[in-house]
């Protein structure tokens, strides 16, 4: 099983682009899961963004969320949202 596998459509979660640094901030996505596929791969989540916080001027419409990834994975890089 991958490290954030098992998520259903329709559940809200945030994901961090990268892990929370002083330097950088947080840097995530929140939104609600729409798909659930593979891309290049890798299972993704497609998820229909409501905030962005890399791009507040411009943000993303969706983003797709990796279920693991092999370098830089961290506990609480995708959490749910209640």
């Amino acid at each position: 099983m991958l490290k954030f596998e098992g998520f259903p459509v329709g559940t809200k979660i945030r994901a961090f682009d990268f892990k929370p640094r002083e330097e950088v901030g947080e840097l995530f996505v929140e939104g609600v899961i729409t798909e659930i596929t593979n891309m290049s791969g890798a299972d993704v989540y497609r998820v229909e963004v409501t905030k962005d916080t890399c791009f507040p001027k411009s943000p993303r419409d969706e983003a797709f969320v990796p279920m693991e990834v092999s370098m830089m994975e961290w506990d609480g890089r995708v959490t749910v949202l209640s």
